[in-house]
């Protein structure tokens, strides 16, 4: 039998995370934010392998 401190096949991490630290789970993303938090971690990535490799990132 599952208790309110088992993790459901269904439950996100995020939802997990929120159960665990007694916080409302977060909303999923729009469209248009996931599209910012997915450019964001491109350029992320691309800043990292520049450092990484020793080059200057190309300016945005």
């Amino acid at each position: 039998m599952a208790d309110s401190t088992t993790p459901s096949s269904q439950e996100s991490a995020a939802e997990r995370l929120a159960r665990a630290l007694g916080v409302p789970a977060p909303e999923p993303l729009t469209g248009v934010q996931e599209r910012a938090y997915r450019e964001w971690m491109r350029r992320g990535d691309e800043l990292a392998d520049a450092v990484y490799t020793g080059r200057t990132p190309h300016a945005a």
